[in-house]
């Protein structure tokens, strides 16, 4: 089969070597043989369907055992190796930092903070425990080069970094880089020298920056249907055997393996229903002329959050699956009930919530790459806006900053962020840390009286 050995590399095929080549030349996939039934895969590649019925059992049982084997390691907290963001806060919340032995992965629009997490992991996998593995790092690029001037800026302005000795501290040279523009050069790289990379320099952490960025050069060029089906298809047995490759290199030599991923924008039947439902109909626009109609153009209520949050209910829909998986669109109806009838919860942040339900993105690679990853961090971004005073008659929202958070959509060592909107974080000269909104609450609380 195409994918089998991709899948379970240790898998015994000698038993099967009279229908494999069959199964080859029908394009028939691991994942066609245990979804379709057995008569359709052996009609589509003339096999004995006795036979596929045999191979769908015994791959059933060894993706069962492979199953089983991790997550017996991942009930073992001994065996959890993790990798520091340099930042105590930040560790606490994603359960100590990024775990050897899993592939994990960073997630966010541009300019979120991708690149600065993934550089400061660099410098903290040099270090001993608890910090790090006290091993090297290996950054693979697929875009731009290595951004060695903000990583001497990192070594030198992070508080856990330059309170230790000079001989204690992370070398730029334990950092190796290599660029990888095609996915045929990545897989090169993945396939020979990242083992031998590994075994040489003692690496304990492997980045990839980013993992989509070869896909979008390589298959979103097609243009009738017949080739994008064909390079959809090509593109899916791509995805699986880069997770394979990853997943194994972490396994195998008890590696960390991070890498950031690009965000689209989704379009769902869903959203569009919302906010039809919000425009207004031709008796109401003939009285609100003057209004504006953007709601981005006027203040936000609470009836208007409330209602662009509700997710669909319905456990088979698509946009019902992917508040578990992508990270936008986690909060549920009941849960912005309880924060909208809440006078402790900031109005900033039903607002972020809104931005977040109304604007919302998917991970690029889709599922077939999702069910590769042992973790998933999602960085997210939203406008806080300057304070005005709307009967004025001022029509457009000035945008003050941009205020990034960070959540852990899932991850065996660490706990779920279920507020739709993360954590506060802010990118400063020492790396990436959490933002204390304490005192300002305080503060503000204090100017209100």
């Amino acid at each position: 089969m195409t994918d089998l050995l991709h899948v379970l590399p240790d898998f015994d095929t000698a038993s099967y070597s009279h229908i494999l080549p069959s199964l080859e030349r029908a394009r028939v996939a691991c994942n066609d043989v245990l979804t379709l039934d057995p008569l359709d895969v052996a009609k589509r590649a003339s096999v004995p369907s006795v036979e596929v019925r045999r191979l769908k059992d015994h791959l059933t049982s060894s993706l069962r055992g492979q199953l089983a084997s991790c997550h017996a390691i991942g009930l073992s907290d001994k065996s959890w190796d993790l990798v520091s963001t340099l930042d105590p806060s930040l560790d606490r919340l994603l359960g100590g930092g990024f775990a050897a032995g899993y592939l994990s992965e960073i997630t966010g629009e541009s300019a979120a903070g991708k690149t600065q997490f993934l550089l400061s992991l660099c410098l903290a996998v040099q270090l001993p425990s608890p910090h790090g593995l006290g091993r090297s790092a290996l950054y693979i690029t697929t875009e731009g080069p290595l951004q060695t001037t903000r990583l001497s800026q990192i070594l030198h302005n992070n508080p856990i970094l330059s309170s230790l000795p000079t001989s204690s501290r992370p070398s730029l040279a334990r950092i190796h880089s290599v660029k990888c523009p095609s996915l045929e050069s990545q897989d090169h790289v993945l396939s020979f020298q990242v083992p031998v990379a590994i075994a040489r320099h003692d690496v304990g952490l492997l980045i990839v920056d980013s993992v989509a960025a070869n896909f979008r050069a390589e298959f979103d060029a097609s243009t009738t249907d017949d080739k994008r089906r064909t390079a959809f298809a090509e593109r899916s047995r791509q995805i699986a055997k880069l997770g394979t490759q990853l997943r194994l290199l972490a396994q195998e030599y008890n590696v960390a393996v991070v890498v950031a991923n690009q965000v689209l924008d989704r379009f769902s039947p869903a959203a569009q229903t919302e906010s039809n439902a919000f425009a207004p109909t031709q008796t109401q626009s003939s009285q609100t002329s003057r209004a504006p109609s953007s709601p981005m153009t006027q203040p936000l209520t609470r009836h208007h959050v409330e209602k662009e949050l509700q997710l669909s209910s319905h456990p088979l829909r698509h946009d019902h699956q992917h508040r578990f998986t992508t990270g936008w669109g986690s909060i549920s109806a009941a849960n912005l009930s309880a924060l909208s009838s809440s006078p402790a919860v900031p109005w900033t942040q039903l607002q972020h919530a809104h931005f977040h339900a109304r604007y919302p993105k998917t991970p690029s690679l889709g599922l077939a790459w999702t069910a590769q990853l042992a973790a998933r961090v999602v960085l997210l971004r939203s406008p806080v806006y300057k304070q005005h005073d709307y009967r004025l008659g001022i029509a457009e929202l000035d945008v003050a900053r941009w205020r990034r958070g960070i959540g852990v959509v899932f991850a065996p060592w660490a706990k779920e962020d279920t507020s739709g909107i993360g954590t506060e974080v802010e990118v400063w000269e020492g790396g990436v840390r959490l933002v204390d909104t304490t005192n300002d609450e305080q503060q503000k609380e204090d100017n209100d009286l």
